[in-house]
């Protein structure tokens, strides 16, 4: 948990991020409401690493609210041979990382100054098509937003 960074380390993470203030505040934020349950390593600096911080948050933050909610884990560049047998499975390209499914709810979640893909535009587009609220965020607050207007209809 957060609470296992020493001082200095904090302060190093801070330094860090200072020139990020979107990583900055994705940080403060899961501090402040300790949703992630993993510790938070110094090594943790690319935006791939810091969009699965945000998955694992928003995840957590949908269950806390007391939705039904799934993580698709369909992210990342997967030998041929994994790949074909994922894709058997049923594993797709472009389906949104956060499910909410008592809220026909996809949630694509990005970090920085990324943006979807046209193939998870394409699958959000698809999702609206058949009834389900579609959107991509970039922020723990910016999901918890959504969670809510969502609800308020």
């Amino acid at each position: 948990m957060w609470q296992n960074l020493t001082p200095p380390q904090y302060r190093e993470l801070k330094k860090f991020l200072t020139n990020k203030p979107y990583k900055q505040a994705l940080v403060d934020k899961v501090a402040e409401k300790k949703l992630c349950p993993y510790k938070f390593s110094l090594a943790f600096k690319t935006d791939e690493r810091l969009e699965k911080y945000l998955q694992v948050s928003a995840y957590s933050l949908a269950k806390a609210l007391g939705h039904v909610a799934i993580h698709v884990p369909n992210e990342g560049k997967m030998h041929v041979i994994a790949g074909r047998k994922a894709k058997e499975k049923g594993v797709e390209a472009g389906v949104p990382d956060l499910l909410i499914l008592d809220l026909n709810l996809a949630i694509e979640l990005k970090t920085g100054y990324n943006t979807p893909s046209e193939v998870q535009y394409a699958y959000l587009k698809k999702l609206r098509k058949i009834g389900w609220a579609a959107y991509w965020a970039d922020s723990l607050d910016e999901v918890e937003s959504i969670i809510k207007h969502i609800k308020k209809k």
